[in-house]
């Protein structure tokens, strides 16, 4: 309980400081004017200038006014910046970026998640369950090779992934992509560059003028200059 009050005394001090601006400005104001001097009176001091001047404290004092209505204005200001702004700002954040209703988890969510416990052959389960129940899921497809290969070693598991999904029907990019990526594994991880060929070859025949046909040529590319670097080594 002394923990919360320690945390609101800051802004309990900052809003009595305002009430009290604001009340003292106003008692200020509400006194009444003080009256003109008559004639005499002005040529009486003017007469002797070391004359004692008459209090005024029942008077209003304009300066007195302005310097509590600055007050209060700044204390104001400080209240606003400091407790006011970032509230409302949170506010509208929490309105406009979050929902108060419970967001339902996917099956690929959960197998993210799975992945990020650590849990990879749960995860390698049910990224095999979304693509059993849509083949067509190329997140999945590639989340599944990559899983194999690089968290649980399985190098040829990986490659069988793309190797099956490459026979299902695909829209031209993504098909494409995966007869890359295919290639890419055959090259890199089982050193087959005649099959890697052979899937670039197929890209390019089947999808020309395509950005995964371009993929394809450069990757053609990469390869040929490897091996051929690679003839010009001593043995």
């Amino acid at each position: 309980m002394i923990l919360g009050m320690n945390h609101h005394l800051p802004r309990i001090l900052a809003a009595a400081l305002l009430v009290l601006f604001v009340w003292l400005a106003w008692s200020e104001n509400r006194k009444p004017d003080q009256p003109p001097r008559s004639v005499s009176a002005l040529m009486e001091d003017w007469e002797d200038i070391n004359a004692p001047v008459e209090a005024t404290g029942g008077y209003r004092n304009p300066g007195v006014v302005f310097t509590w209505i600055l007050l209060a204005s700044v204390t104001t200001g400080f209240v606003v910046l400091k407790w006011i702004v970032p509230t409302v700002g949170q506010f509208v954040a929490d309105t406009f970026f979050f929902s108060t209703e419970k967001i339902e988890e996917t099956p690929t969510h959960h197998a993210l998640s799975l992945v990020a416990q650590g849990q990879y052959d749960e995860a390698v389960a049910v990224f095999e369950k979304i693509i059993t129940k849509n083949p067509q899921d190329r997140f999945a497809v590639m989340e599944l090779s990559r899983l194999n290969m690089d968290k649980l070693g399985d190098i040829e598991a990986g490659v069988a992934v793309l190797e099956q999904a490459v026979t299902r029907d695909w829209p031209p990019e993504d098909h494409g992509f995966l007869l890359v990526k295919l290639a890419g594994l055959h090259y890199s991880c089982r050193s087959d560059a005649a099959r890697a060929r052979e899937l670039l070859k197929l890209v390019q025949s089947k999808y020309p003028g395509s950005g995964c046909a371009s993929s394809a040529y450069h990757k053609l590319n990469e390869i040929d200059e490897a091996e051929f670097f690679a003839r010009r080594l001593p043995a």
